[in-house]
């Protein structure tokens, strides 16, 4: 406990590094985010808001200040127990957005939870706390193709026999929230990483890495859609993670470089399209930081231009033929598509052309997923999606649909705990039900 108080009061400097005064002193305190706090509204403690977290990461800068240094805090009982809350308080946020979304005064909320979380994960590796030491190891995996293949062809041996069942319980949760793997990965299924006509409408579809292991039918689907909007897709050989979740989890750094190599195999300026929220939030935010550089400006020109999946068909106006299906479905907003790239207009539009019924939800919150945050918070996780569903389930639904691999694994475990008939599809799946009517 002493030793924890002592590298929180003598906050890593370089962890904080992206933080300013200015960005930190922006938060008026006006509370206008509270409403939208997902946790401030599980429990109403200013440690659970957003300008809460704010004025505690304020403290954690301070103090990693030469000007404070003689301020620091003593390892006593009373810095122990803010060291603690300092901790629960930013590893309690969703990084959901909503709050940026809502403030008036335009507070960088993003980066200055990706600081807080770089500097407890840089903090907590050197304590060796093994739950950050589990985090690091399964970033490790997905950002490794070749651990990633190999750890996928175990889960679909696993997922393919009766073995699963003798999983210990405490495992069983995590289980049933992990997605269906494929024996083979989709990029390696699906062969199209050189141009093979002269089709000016090229276009480059990011499968990411569980997505690209675990999300075949998904992928297909939006391989299809760009296919039959008359584009020609093209699937790397090599595929990547994109950083987004070391990024969230604390390792900012490596979320970063692993985000300038998707650039560099996608530097013949064709858009980047992706399919995922969280992957296409960081993918744009990584570029808004380097074009606010100078390094970032030199190199702009060769960088790729990313769009969402809806965005893109949106943009180039997609427009499946009637009749529309009579199916019940409704959106489920990906937080990291409404708050963190400001997308929300544009699924619905793209819904509202193939169903009659496009119905909304009255539970415009996050869905407790938050890429690992439903295994990490699991408490706090389960009340999010409880809410969720209890909104599905007043509306009757075919289906249920998101932008998200996380969300949709969320919904499909909280359908499946719950007892619904709802189908929880990604949007893709959505849109292509428009075209098999044809």
């Amino acid at each position: 406990m002493t030793t924890e108080v002592k590298s929180l009061s003598n906050a890593n400097p370089h962890a904080l590094a992206s933080l300013t005064d200015n960005t930190l002193l922006n938060c008026m305190q006006c509370g206008f985010c509270l409403p939208h706090c997902p946790t401030y509204s599980l429990d109403p403690l200013e440690k659970y808001s957003p300008r809460g977290r704010i004025q505690l990461t304020r403290l954690l800068y301070e103090q990693s200040s030469d000007i404070h240094s003689a301020n620091l805090l003593e390892p006593n009982s009373e810095a122990i127990q803010l060291s603690n809350e300092i901790s629960e308080s930013i590893h309690s946020c969703l990084g959901c957005l909503a709050c940026q979304t809502a403030c008036p005064a335009g507070v960088e909320y993003e980066s200055i939870f990706e600081a807080a979380k770089n500097l407890l994960q840089s903090e907590e590796m050197k304590q060796q706390k093994l739950k950050s030491i589990l985090i690091a190891l399964g970033l490790k995996i997905i950002a490794t193709p070749w651990l990633l293949t190999v750890f996928s062809k175990i889960l679909f041996f696993l997922q393919e026999t009766s073995l699963s069942r003798h999983l210990p319980l405490s495992l069983m949760r995590s289980w049933n929230l992990s997605p269906k793997f494929s024996e083979q990965p989709f990029h390696q299924s699906v062969k199209t990483d050189v141009p093979k006509s002269s089709n000016p409408n090229k276009v480059r579809l990011f499968t990411g890495c569980i997505m690209n292991h675990a999300f075949y039918q998904e992928h297909l689907a939006t391989l299809q859609l760009l296919q039959s909007h008359g584009f020609e897709v093209i699937i790397s050989r090599e595929s990547l993670c994109c950083g987004a979740l070391h990024a969230h989890n604390g390792f900012g750094e490596e979320g970063k470089q692993l985000a300038q190599k998707i650039f560099k195999l996608s530097s013949e300026g064709i858009p980047l399209i992706v399919n995922s929220a969280g992957c296409g939030s960081w993918l744009k935010h990584s570029l808004d930081k380097m074009n606010s550089t100078r390094e970032g400006a030199e190199i702009t020109p060769r960088n790729p231009k990313v769009y969402d999946l809806s965005e893109f068909l949106f943009q180039t106006g997609f427009s499946p033929q009637l009749p529309k299906l009579k199916e019940r479905i409704a959106y489920q907003d990906a937080c990291h598509l409404e708050h963190g790239q400001k997308i929300k207009k544009e699924p619905r539009q793209l819904l509202s052309l193939v169903f009659e019924n496009l119905i909304e939800l009255s539970s415009p919150e996050c869905c407790g997923s938050a890429g690992i945050y439903n295994l990490t918070e699991s408490l706090r996780s389960e009340q999010l999606l409880e809410r969720k569903i209890n909104a599905l389930r007043a509306l009757n639904l075919d289906y249920v649909t998101t932008a998200n691999p996380g969300c949709l694994l969320q919904l499909r475990y909280g359908i499946q705990k719950y007892h619904l008939k709802t189908k929880a599809i990604h949007i893709s799946e959505a849109l292509l039900m428009g075209l098999k009517k044809k």
